[in-house]
Protein backbone atom coordinates (compact mmCIF):
# COMPACT_ATOMS: atom_id res chain seq x y z
CA UNK A 1 0.00 0.00 0.00
CA UNK A 2 1.35 3.45 -0.58
CA UNK A 3 2.43 5.36 2.24
CA UNK A 4 1.50 9.24 2.21
CA UNK A 5 1.92 10.88 5.49
CA UNK A 6 -1.07 14.15 4.80
CA UNK A 7 -2.13 15.70 7.83
CA UNK A 8 -6.09 16.27 7.22
CA UNK A 9 -9.20 16.85 9.53
CA UNK A 10 -11.38 13.98 9.78
CA UNK A 11 -14.42 13.51 11.55
CA UNK A 12 -14.89 10.01 13.15
CA UNK A 13 -17.23 8.08 15.30
CA UNK A 14 -15.33 8.30 18.40
CA UNK A 15 -11.49 9.64 19.10
CA UNK A 16 -8.62 9.32 21.38
CA UNK A 17 -6.36 12.05 22.44
CA UNK A 18 -3.44 12.35 24.67
CA UNK A 19 -0.47 15.13 24.96
CA UNK A 20 3.03 14.58 23.25
CA UNK A 21 6.36 15.64 24.17
CA UNK A 22 8.74 17.01 22.47
CA UNK A 23 11.91 14.04 23.16
CA UNK A 24 12.49 12.61 20.37
CA UNK A 25 14.86 9.29 20.69
CA UNK A 26 13.65 6.11 18.55
CA UNK A 27 12.37 7.03 15.22
CA UNK A 28 13.40 4.71 12.90
CA UNK A 29 14.23 7.15 10.09
CA UNK A 30 15.82 10.14 12.76
CA UNK A 31 15.66 13.71 11.77
CA UNK A 32 18.55 15.17 9.30
CA UNK A 33 17.61 18.71 9.91
CA UNK A 34 18.07 20.65 13.06
CA UNK A 35 14.37 21.92 14.51
CA UNK A 36 13.27 25.53 14.07
CA UNK A 37 11.49 27.46 16.43
CA UNK A 38 10.07 24.44 18.60
CA UNK A 39 5.87 23.27 17.41
CA UNK A 40 5.55 23.80 20.81
CA UNK A 41 3.08 21.66 23.48
CA UNK A 42 1.55 19.14 20.82
CA UNK A 43 -2.08 16.72 21.72
CA UNK A 44 -2.92 14.23 18.55
CA UNK A 45 -6.41 12.76 18.15
CA UNK A 46 -7.00 9.48 16.34
CA UNK A 47 -10.31 8.71 15.42
CA UNK A 48 -11.86 5.04 14.48
CA UNK A 49 -12.85 4.37 11.04
CA UNK A 50 -15.67 2.52 12.37
CA UNK A 51 -17.40 1.62 15.67
CA UNK A 52 -17.74 -2.03 15.06
CA UNK A 53 -15.99 -4.82 13.13
CA UNK A 54 -17.36 -7.48 11.94
CA UNK A 55 -15.27 -10.30 10.64
CA UNK A 56 -17.67 -12.15 8.24
CA UNK A 57 -18.11 -8.69 6.49
CA UNK A 58 -15.02 -7.17 6.73
CA UNK A 59 -12.78 -6.27 4.08
CA UNK A 60 -9.58 -8.05 3.50
CA UNK A 61 -8.16 -4.42 4.14
CA UNK A 62 -9.55 -2.75 7.01
CA UNK A 63 -9.12 0.80 7.61
CA UNK A 64 -8.79 0.34 11.41
CA UNK A 65 -8.22 4.40 13.01
CA UNK A 66 -7.00 7.59 11.24
CA UNK A 67 -4.97 10.63 12.87
CA UNK A 68 -7.54 13.50 13.13
CA UNK A 69 -5.65 16.15 14.82
CA UNK A 70 -2.12 17.63 16.42
CA UNK A 71 -3.35 20.99 18.21
CA UNK A 72 -0.83 23.49 17.79
CA UNK A 73 1.29 22.05 15.09
CA UNK A 74 2.63 24.14 12.31
CA UNK A 75 1.51 24.13 8.66
CA UNK A 76 2.90 21.45 6.53
CA UNK A 77 3.04 19.00 9.23
CA UNK A 78 2.85 15.41 8.72
CA UNK A 79 2.29 12.16 10.94
CA UNK A 80 4.28 9.09 11.13
CA UNK A 81 2.19 6.11 12.67
CA UNK A 82 5.13 3.18 14.61
CA UNK A 83 3.12 1.37 16.73
CA UNK A 84 -0.49 -0.06 17.34
CA UNK A 85 -1.40 -1.68 20.70
CA UNK A 86 -4.97 -3.63 21.20
CA UNK A 87 -6.28 -3.34 24.63
CA UNK A 88 -2.57 -2.77 25.87
CA UNK A 89 -1.49 -6.13 25.38
CA UNK A 90 -1.04 -7.23 21.59
CA UNK A 91 0.98 -5.11 19.13
CA UNK A 92 -0.16 -5.63 15.63
CA UNK A 93 1.25 -5.22 12.58
CA UNK A 94 -0.13 -2.36 9.80
CA UNK A 95 0.52 -0.55 6.99
CA UNK A 96 0.29 3.43 6.60
CA UNK A 97 -2.08 5.18 4.10
CA UNK A 98 -2.16 8.59 4.33
CA UNK A 99 -3.36 9.41 7.73
CA UNK A 100 -4.93 5.81 8.08
CA UNK A 101 -4.17 2.42 9.78
CA UNK A 102 -4.74 -0.21 7.91
CA UNK A 103 -4.53 -4.36 9.20
CA UNK A 104 -5.12 -7.50 7.84
CA UNK A 105 -8.46 -8.90 8.24
CA UNK A 106 -6.24 -11.98 9.64
CA UNK A 107 -3.90 -10.22 11.35
CA UNK A 108 -7.21 -8.16 13.17
CA UNK A 109 -8.73 -11.71 14.12
CA UNK A 110 -5.27 -13.00 15.35
CA UNK A 111 -4.87 -10.24 17.34
CA UNK A 112 -8.13 -10.25 19.16
CA UNK A 113 -7.59 -13.94 19.80
CA UNK A 114 -4.18 -13.82 21.33
CA UNK A 115 -5.88 -10.55 23.71
CA UNK A 116 -9.04 -12.66 24.92
CA UNK A 117 -7.03 -16.26 24.45
CA UNK A 118 -10.37 -17.19 22.75
CA UNK A 119 -12.29 -17.50 19.31
CA UNK A 120 -15.52 -17.45 20.94
CA UNK A 121 -18.71 -16.01 18.97
CA UNK A 122 -18.97 -12.96 21.60
CA UNK A 123 -18.29 -9.44 20.43
CA UNK A 124 -14.95 -8.11 21.79
CA UNK A 125 -14.31 -4.57 22.90
CA UNK A 126 -10.92 -3.53 21.51
CA UNK A 127 -9.14 -0.61 22.86
CA UNK A 128 -6.71 0.96 20.60
CA UNK A 129 -3.84 3.03 21.59
CA UNK A 130 -1.03 4.55 18.52
CA UNK A 131 1.94 5.66 19.35
CA UNK A 132 3.21 7.93 16.46
CA UNK A 133 5.29 10.97 15.64
CA UNK A 134 3.84 14.27 14.59
CA UNK A 135 7.13 15.47 12.03
CA UNK A 136 7.12 19.28 11.08
CA UNK A 137 7.82 20.96 7.53
CA UNK A 138 11.99 20.88 8.30
CA UNK A 139 11.65 17.37 9.49
CA UNK A 140 11.70 17.45 13.67
CA UNK A 141 9.36 14.97 15.11
CA UNK A 142 7.66 14.98 18.36
CA UNK A 143 6.70 11.39 19.37
CA UNK A 144 3.05 11.09 20.70
CA UNK A 145 0.55 7.99 22.38
CA UNK A 146 -2.71 8.91 21.01
CA UNK A 147 -5.98 7.02 22.34
CA UNK A 148 -7.16 5.14 23.64
CA UNK A 149 -10.12 4.49 21.09
CA UNK A 150 -12.84 2.05 21.36
CA UNK A 151 -13.78 -0.41 18.77
CA UNK A 152 -16.24 -3.52 19.02
CA UNK A 153 -15.24 -6.62 17.15
CA UNK A 154 -17.02 -9.61 16.23
CA UNK A 155 -15.57 -12.42 15.28
CA UNK A 156 -15.96 -15.50 13.04
CA UNK A 157 -18.14 -17.66 13.14
CA UNK A 158 -17.22 -21.08 14.64
CA UNK A 159 -18.11 -24.54 12.71
CA UNK A 160 -21.63 -25.43 13.48
CA UNK A 161 -20.68 -28.82 14.76
CA UNK A 162 -19.18 -27.20 18.04
CA UNK A 163 -22.79 -27.10 18.90
CA UNK A 164 -22.88 -31.22 18.58
CA UNK A 165 -23.79 -33.82 21.05
CA UNK A 166 -20.64 -35.32 21.77
CA UNK A 167 -16.83 -35.16 20.69
CA UNK A 168 -14.15 -37.51 20.33
CA UNK A 169 -9.89 -37.71 19.81
CA UNK A 170 -9.50 -39.89 16.91
CA UNK A 171 -4.82 -40.49 16.22
CA UNK A 172 -2.26 -42.89 15.52
CA UNK A 173 -3.48 -44.40 19.09
CA UNK A 174 -6.50 -45.91 18.15
CA UNK A 175 -5.70 -46.13 14.50
CA UNK A 176 -7.64 -43.12 13.24
CA UNK A 177 -10.62 -45.19 12.85
CA UNK A 178 -13.69 -43.14 12.78
CA UNK A 179 -15.87 -46.07 13.70
CA UNK A 180 -14.38 -46.61 16.72
CA UNK A 181 -13.30 -42.75 18.11
CA UNK A 182 -12.20 -42.15 21.77
CA UNK A 183 -15.25 -40.19 23.02
CA UNK A 184 -14.26 -37.40 25.20
CA UNK A 185 -16.71 -36.60 28.67
CA UNK A 186 -18.89 -33.41 28.76
CA UNK A 187 -17.33 -31.69 31.54
CA UNK A 188 -20.57 -29.18 31.49
CA UNK A 189 -18.28 -25.58 30.68
CA UNK A 190 -18.01 -26.34 27.13
CA UNK A 191 -15.36 -28.66 27.90
CA UNK A 192 -14.71 -32.20 26.46
CA UNK A 193 -11.95 -34.82 27.72
CA UNK A 194 -10.15 -37.70 27.79
CA UNK A 195 -7.49 -39.39 29.99
CA UNK A 196 -5.56 -41.54 27.24
CA UNK A 197 -2.61 -43.41 26.43
CA UNK A 198 -0.40 -43.04 23.57
CA UNK A 199 2.81 -44.00 21.88
CA UNK A 200 5.63 -42.10 20.88
CA UNK A 201 4.58 -40.23 18.09
CA UNK A 202 1.02 -39.78 18.67
CA UNK A 203 -1.02 -37.64 16.10
CA UNK A 204 -4.40 -36.65 16.09
CA UNK A 205 -7.07 -34.73 15.72
CA UNK A 206 -10.54 -34.07 17.32
CA UNK A 207 -13.72 -34.88 15.57
CA UNK A 208 -17.20 -33.96 16.52
CA UNK A 209 -20.35 -36.33 16.29
CA UNK A 210 -21.77 -34.90 13.03
CA UNK A 211 -18.55 -35.46 11.02
CA UNK A 212 -18.29 -39.14 12.85
CA UNK A 213 -21.80 -39.84 11.05
CA UNK A 214 -21.24 -38.29 8.05
CA UNK A 215 -17.83 -40.07 7.99
CA UNK A 216 -16.83 -36.71 6.55
CA UNK A 217 -13.27 -36.45 7.07
CA UNK A 218 -12.96 -32.89 6.37
CA UNK A 219 -14.61 -31.94 9.19
CA UNK A 220 -12.25 -32.75 11.70
CA UNK A 221 -10.58 -30.18 14.34
CA UNK A 222 -7.02 -29.59 13.90
CA UNK A 223 -4.41 -26.73 14.26
CA UNK A 224 -2.84 -24.02 12.43
CA UNK A 225 0.93 -26.28 11.68
CA UNK A 226 1.40 -29.58 10.57
CA UNK A 227 2.71 -31.52 13.67
CA UNK A 228 2.60 -29.13 16.15
CA UNK A 229 3.25 -30.47 19.78
CA UNK A 230 1.99 -27.32 22.09
CA UNK A 231 0.39 -28.09 24.83
CA UNK A 232 -2.07 -25.88 24.06
CA UNK A 233 -2.93 -23.91 21.46
CA UNK A 234 -6.27 -22.54 19.07
CA UNK A 235 -8.38 -25.08 17.06
CA UNK A 236 -8.18 -25.03 13.39
CA UNK A 237 -11.72 -26.19 11.45
CA UNK A 238 -10.45 -28.65 8.25
CA UNK A 239 -7.01 -28.02 10.13
CA UNK A 240 -3.59 -29.87 10.52
CA UNK A 241 -2.37 -33.09 12.45
CA UNK A 242 -1.64 -32.32 16.52
CA UNK A 243 1.60 -34.43 17.71
CA UNK A 244 2.45 -36.08 21.42
CA UNK A 245 6.49 -36.64 21.57
CA UNK A 246 6.56 -39.37 23.78
CA UNK A 247 4.51 -42.40 25.05
CA UNK A 248 2.34 -41.54 28.50
CA UNK A 249 -0.85 -40.93 29.67
CA UNK A 250 -2.08 -37.85 28.73
CA UNK A 251 -5.15 -35.35 29.46
CA UNK A 252 -6.52 -34.56 26.47
CA UNK A 253 -9.11 -31.60 25.90
CA UNK A 254 -11.22 -29.55 23.37
CA UNK A 255 -12.55 -26.38 24.33
CA UNK A 256 -16.00 -25.99 21.92
CA UNK A 257 -16.68 -22.34 23.48
CA UNK A 258 -13.04 -20.73 23.05
CA UNK A 259 -11.92 -23.37 20.50
CA UNK A 260 -9.38 -24.17 22.04
CA UNK A 261 -7.65 -27.80 23.29
CA UNK A 262 -4.67 -28.88 25.52
CA UNK A 263 -2.65 -31.75 26.28
CA UNK A 264 -1.40 -32.72 29.13
CA UNK A 265 0.35 -35.23 31.30
CA UNK A 266 -2.54 -36.90 33.21
CA UNK A 267 0.79 -37.06 35.68
CA UNK A 268 3.88 -35.25 35.54
CA UNK A 269 6.71 -35.48 38.18
CA UNK A 270 9.89 -33.27 38.26
CA UNK A 271 12.45 -33.31 40.64
CA UNK A 272 15.31 -31.17 42.05
CA UNK A 273 19.25 -31.62 41.33
CA UNK A 274 21.31 -29.00 42.90
CA UNK A 275 21.98 -27.31 46.33
CA UNK A 276 18.73 -28.27 47.81
CA UNK A 277 19.73 -32.00 47.48
CA UNK A 278 23.58 -31.52 47.27
CA UNK A 279 23.56 -32.42 43.51
CA UNK A 280 22.65 -35.96 44.34
CA UNK A 281 21.31 -37.61 41.04
CA UNK A 282 20.03 -40.46 42.98
CA UNK A 283 18.20 -38.77 45.60
CA UNK A 284 14.64 -37.70 44.62
CA UNK A 285 13.50 -33.94 45.47
CA UNK A 286 9.99 -33.58 43.91
CA UNK A 287 8.21 -30.75 43.31
CA UNK A 288 4.84 -30.06 44.32
CA UNK A 289 2.06 -29.21 41.46
CA UNK A 290 -0.72 -27.01 41.83
CA UNK A 291 -1.73 -27.90 38.36
CA UNK A 292 -0.14 -30.69 36.07
CA UNK A 293 1.62 -28.07 34.69
CA UNK A 294 1.91 -25.34 37.58
CA UNK A 295 4.47 -26.68 40.04
CA UNK A 296 6.69 -24.90 42.78
CA UNK A 297 9.38 -25.78 45.52
CA UNK A 298 9.86 -24.16 48.24
CA UNK A 299 13.55 -24.08 50.32
CA UNK A 300 16.84 -22.10 51.38
CA UNK A 301 18.52 -21.69 47.76
CA UNK A 302 22.17 -20.05 47.77
CA UNK A 303 22.18 -18.02 45.12
CA UNK A 304 25.00 -19.60 43.22
CA UNK A 305 24.17 -22.31 41.00
CA UNK A 306 21.33 -23.77 42.84
CA UNK A 307 19.87 -26.31 40.24
CA UNK A 308 18.92 -27.81 36.93
CA UNK A 309 16.09 -30.26 36.85
CA UNK A 310 14.30 -33.37 35.50
CA UNK A 311 11.18 -35.15 34.34
CA UNK A 312 10.90 -37.78 35.87
CA UNK A 313 11.31 -39.80 32.76
CA UNK A 314 14.29 -39.13 31.88
CA UNK A 315 15.39 -38.92 35.73
CA UNK A 316 19.33 -39.27 36.24
CA UNK A 317 20.51 -38.12 32.69
CA UNK A 318 22.26 -35.22 32.42
CA UNK A 319 21.47 -34.89 28.42
CA UNK A 320 17.66 -34.36 29.27
CA UNK A 321 18.29 -31.53 32.62
CA UNK A 322 16.36 -29.07 32.41
CA UNK A 323 17.97 -25.34 33.06
CA UNK A 324 19.09 -22.22 31.68
CA UNK A 325 20.40 -21.27 28.44
CA UNK A 326 23.25 -18.86 30.57
CA UNK A 327 24.92 -20.58 33.66
CA UNK A 328 24.86 -19.24 37.11
CA UNK A 329 21.67 -17.24 35.43
CA UNK A 330 20.19 -15.71 38.71
CA UNK A 331 17.44 -13.73 37.14
CA UNK A 332 14.08 -13.30 38.77
CA UNK A 333 11.89 -14.51 36.36
CA UNK A 334 13.10 -16.67 32.73
CA UNK A 335 12.72 -19.39 30.69
CA UNK A 336 14.15 -22.92 30.77
CA UNK A 337 16.22 -24.85 28.35
CA UNK A 338 16.06 -28.47 27.37
CA UNK A 339 19.27 -28.51 25.01
CA UNK A 340 22.53 -27.70 26.80
CA UNK A 341 21.04 -26.46 30.22
CA UNK A 342 23.04 -25.21 32.78
CA UNK A 343 22.96 -24.48 36.32
CA UNK A 344 20.33 -21.59 37.11
CA UNK A 345 20.21 -19.79 41.12
CA UNK A 346 18.44 -17.58 43.10
CA UNK A 347 18.62 -14.17 42.69
CA UNK A 348 20.06 -14.02 46.38
CA UNK A 349 20.54 -16.29 49.21
CA UNK A 350 17.69 -16.91 51.31
CA UNK A 351 14.47 -18.91 51.28
CA UNK A 352 12.51 -18.48 48.22
CA UNK A 353 9.67 -20.52 46.03
CA UNK A 354 10.67 -21.58 42.22
CA UNK A 355 7.31 -21.39 40.72
CA UNK A 356 7.64 -22.88 36.94
CA UNK A 357 5.15 -23.51 34.41
CA UNK A 358 5.91 -26.44 32.27
CA UNK A 359 3.68 -25.89 29.13
CA UNK A 360 5.70 -22.56 28.80
CA UNK A 361 9.58 -23.89 30.65
CA UNK A 362 8.99 -20.37 32.34
CA UNK A 363 10.06 -19.56 36.01
CA UNK A 364 9.96 -17.43 38.57
CA UNK A 365 11.50 -16.56 42.28
CA UNK A 366 9.59 -15.42 45.02
CA UNK A 367 11.49 -14.83 48.02
CA UNK A 368 9.30 -15.45 51.55
CA UNK A 369 8.49 -12.89 54.25
CA UNK A 370 9.37 -15.14 56.90
CA UNK A 371 12.93 -16.16 56.48
CA UNK A 372 12.86 -17.75 59.75
CA UNK A 373 10.82 -21.03 59.34
CA UNK A 374 10.11 -23.45 62.00
CA UNK A 375 12.53 -25.93 62.13
CA UNK A 376 11.42 -29.58 62.87
CA UNK A 377 13.39 -32.36 64.36
CA UNK A 378 10.76 -35.41 62.81
CA UNK A 379 7.56 -35.46 60.04
CA UNK A 380 6.18 -38.59 60.21
CA UNK A 381 3.09 -40.12 58.27
CA UNK A 382 0.40 -41.59 60.78
CA UNK A 383 -2.68 -43.62 59.95
CA UNK A 384 -4.42 -46.89 59.94
CA UNK A 385 -1.80 -48.42 58.37
CA UNK A 386 0.51 -47.85 61.32
CA UNK A 387 -1.77 -48.10 63.91
CA UNK A 388 -2.01 -44.50 64.25
CA UNK A 389 2.26 -44.07 65.08
CA UNK A 390 4.56 -43.27 63.83
CA UNK A 391 6.76 -43.54 60.34
CA UNK A 392 9.15 -41.12 59.93
CA UNK A 393 10.23 -39.04 56.58
CA UNK A 394 13.85 -38.00 55.64
CA UNK A 395 15.12 -34.68 55.63
CA UNK A 396 16.17 -34.33 51.63
CA UNK A 397 19.42 -32.81 52.95
CA UNK A 398 20.99 -30.87 55.59
CA UNK A 399 20.71 -27.94 54.25
CA UNK A 400 17.22 -28.52 53.08
CA UNK A 401 15.53 -28.88 56.66
CA UNK A 402 12.11 -28.26 55.00
CA UNK A 403 11.25 -31.01 52.66
CA UNK A 404 11.17 -34.63 53.65
CA UNK A 405 10.36 -37.92 51.49
CA UNK A 406 9.70 -41.31 52.25
CA UNK A 407 10.34 -44.64 49.67
CA UNK A 408 8.71 -47.46 49.27
CA UNK A 409 6.07 -47.37 51.57
CA UNK A 410 3.51 -50.35 51.33
CA UNK A 411 0.16 -49.90 52.15
CA UNK A 412 -1.48 -53.23 51.99
CA UNK A 413 -4.90 -51.68 52.24
CA UNK A 414 -6.45 -48.82 51.78
CA UNK A 415 -5.86 -46.22 54.46
CA UNK A 416 -6.44 -43.03 55.98
CA UNK A 417 -3.20 -40.83 57.15
CA UNK A 418 -1.97 -37.39 58.26
CA UNK A 419 1.00 -35.58 58.53
CA UNK A 420 2.71 -34.67 61.99
CA UNK A 421 5.25 -32.55 63.43
CA UNK A 422 7.86 -33.89 66.32
CA UNK A 423 5.76 -37.29 66.68
CA UNK A 424 3.06 -34.77 68.35
CA UNK A 425 -0.23 -33.99 67.30
CA UNK A 426 0.18 -30.78 68.42
CA UNK A 427 1.13 -29.61 64.33
CA UNK A 428 -0.47 -32.16 61.95
CA UNK A 429 -1.55 -32.12 58.02
CA UNK A 430 -4.47 -33.08 56.80
CA UNK A 431 -6.03 -32.84 53.17
CA UNK A 432 -9.19 -33.80 51.54
CA UNK A 433 -7.45 -34.72 48.41
CA UNK A 434 -9.06 -37.89 46.56
CA UNK A 435 -5.82 -39.69 45.91
CA UNK A 436 -7.67 -42.20 43.98
CA UNK A 437 -8.39 -38.92 41.17
CA UNK A 438 -4.66 -37.27 41.91
CA UNK A 439 -1.31 -37.42 43.37
CA UNK A 440 -0.64 -34.15 44.91
CA UNK A 441 -2.35 -31.64 47.30
CA UNK A 442 -2.04 -29.48 50.28
CA UNK A 443 -1.89 -30.02 54.18
CA UNK A 444 -3.88 -27.73 56.51
CA UNK A 445 -3.71 -27.54 60.45
CA UNK A 446 -5.88 -30.34 61.65
CA UNK A 447 -7.29 -30.69 58.23
CA UNK A 448 -9.09 -34.08 56.72
CA UNK A 449 -7.60 -37.64 57.27
CA UNK A 450 -6.04 -38.02 53.65
CA UNK A 451 -7.26 -41.18 52.18
CA UNK A 452 -4.64 -43.45 50.57
CA UNK A 453 -5.40 -46.19 48.69
CA UNK A 454 -3.43 -49.81 48.37
CA UNK A 455 -0.08 -49.56 47.02
CA UNK A 456 3.45 -48.94 46.78
CA UNK A 457 4.26 -45.25 47.57
CA UNK A 458 7.21 -42.33 47.42
CA UNK A 459 5.68 -39.55 49.28
CA UNK A 460 7.41 -36.13 49.14
CA UNK A 461 6.38 -33.19 52.09
CA UNK A 462 7.09 -29.67 52.75
CA UNK A 463 6.43 -28.48 56.44
CA UNK A 464 6.42 -24.41 55.32
CA UNK A 465 3.89 -24.93 52.46
CA UNK A 466 2.22 -28.01 53.36
CA UNK A 467 2.47 -29.32 50.03
CA UNK A 468 2.79 -33.07 49.61
CA UNK A 469 3.16 -35.19 46.45
CA UNK A 470 1.99 -39.04 46.76
CA UNK A 471 3.75 -40.84 44.18
CA UNK A 472 2.42 -44.53 43.25
CA UNK A 473 5.58 -46.71 41.86
CA UNK A 474 6.00 -50.45 41.84
CA UNK A 475 8.63 -51.40 44.43
CA UNK A 476 10.84 -52.92 41.68
CA UNK A 477 11.40 -49.87 39.89
CA UNK A 478 12.98 -47.64 42.53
Amino acid sequence: MKKIFLFVGILAASMGMVSCTEDYTDWADPQKNGPEDPQGALSATIAAVSSEIKYETAPEAIELVQFQSAANAKEGTTVKFSKIVINDTEAIEFEQEGNNVIVTKEALANTVRKVYNSQAEVTRELSIVADLYVVGPTGEAVPCVAGPVKVNYIPAPLPASTKDAAFYYIGTSQGWNMSNCTPLNDNGDGTWSAEITVGNSDWFKFIPQSAVDAADWSGLYGCEVNGSTASQDFIKHEGESMMVEFAGTYIFTLDVVNFTYSVVPAKALYFIVGTPNGWSNTLKSAFYPTTVTEQSYTAYFTGAWDMKLWKSDFFGNWDNAMGSAVDGDGSESGTLVTSNAQAFQSPEAGYYTVSIDFSTLSYKWTKLENQTPTEYTYISLAGGFNGWGDTDMTQVSNSNTHNWYISNLEIAEASEFKFKANHDWTVNWGSDADLTKTYFGVGAQNGSNIVLPAGTYNIYFNDITGQFVVEAVEAAQL
